[in-house]
């Protein structure tokens, strides 16, 4: 592979951005009740930040062609994403 096109893995982060700042605006109208016990907007900013070092490591392989493995890390926003959307459910549902 000579190239990864990076629009798709910008267009992830920039998913991931807007998810994070939505969950933000939820918390401020107090449509997520927060009781402390899980910190659900860490773990949005933790995909999100996960999706910004795979894009990093996209833009560092088109340079240096240096060998890297997408498949585990995007495994793991797959993950954390689920764990996370089950968790922003269940505090809507309150």
């Amino acid at each position: 592979m000579n190239y990864i096109d990076i629009r798709n893995f910008h267009i992830l982060f920039d998913h991931k951005k807007c998810m994070h700042a939505r969950i933000g605006y939820l918390k401020k109208l107090k449509l997520i009740h927060d009781d402390g016990s899980s910190d659900i907007e860490g773990l949005f900013l933790d995909i999100y930040k996960q999706s910004e070092i795979i894009l990093d490591l996209v833009i560092k392989y088109n340079i240096s062609k240096m060998k890297i493995d997408l498949t585990s890390i995007m495994k793991g926003i797959r993950e954390n994403e689920q764990a996370a959307l089950q968790l922003l459910l269940s505090k809507l549902n309150e």
